[in-house]
């Protein structure tokens, strides 16, 4: 009876799997779609995020400045320079990810890519944290501005610093616009040039 073993080719990045049957097989191309390990991130319409994205939040206008994680309850999101090339940013910052989640109009965005703490704010200016706080949810303003549900205030960069949350967009927010980055998820090749023995008996 004939018999074959599955040869398994592994990546750090992907895993391209080769099954031969007979002696002598020629060599096979394979394409595993793996997350990109170099963290290059585009820019994205906010209407075809997905939950799960991994993103970059940007304030556009004037200085690029992108909203950082890492702060947690203790104070606001440090306001970030990035450098945006060809509307991409390639290996921000592990502090300045975010993991966006959806349910119908509603958003919230966890501090990196794993764990239980949420962007959220308080009921005050400097009132911008990260942490297990229930007040997470927010919406997207026609503004072009995101609202907590909660306590009703908009969220923008003051004074090219931080991140704060104000009841209205006409004052230390002013005129500001926000851009969504995406991770991009490529298309690794790898060439198979090694040969399948099979084995018989």
């Amino acid at each position: 009876m004939n018999k074959f073993f599955t040869k398994i080719i592994g990546a750090s990045l992907a895993i391209a799997m080769m099954i031969g049957v007979g002696a002598g097989m020629n060599a096979s191309k394979v394409a595993t779609e793996v997350n990109a390990d170099t963290g290059t991130f585009a820019k994205t319409n906010f209407a075809d995020l997905r939950s799960g994205d991994v993103i970059l939040i940007v304030r556009e206008s004037g200085s690029k400045l992108a909203m950082s994680n890492d702060k947690g309850t203790s104070a606001a999101p440090d306001a970030v320079g990035v450098t945006i090339t060809n509307n991409k940013i390639t290996n921000p910052a592990e502090k300045l990810v975010w993991t966006f989640n959806k349910s119908g109009n509603n958003y919230s965005f966890l501090a990196g890519e794993s764990g239980e703490n949420y962007l959220y704010c308080t009921n005050s200016n400097n009132g911008v944290r990260v942490g297990t706080n229930s007040n997470k949810i927010f919406t997207m303003e026609n503004s072009g501005y995101f609202k907590n549900v909660a306590t009703s205030r908009y969220i923008g960069v003051y004074n090219n610093a931080d991140w704060r949350c104000y009841t209205n967009t006409t004052g230390n927010i002013a005129n500001q616009t926000f851009g969504f980055y995406k991770k991009e998820v490529q298309l690794y090749s790898f060439i198979i040039s090694s040969y399948c023995t099979c084995f018989y008996w």
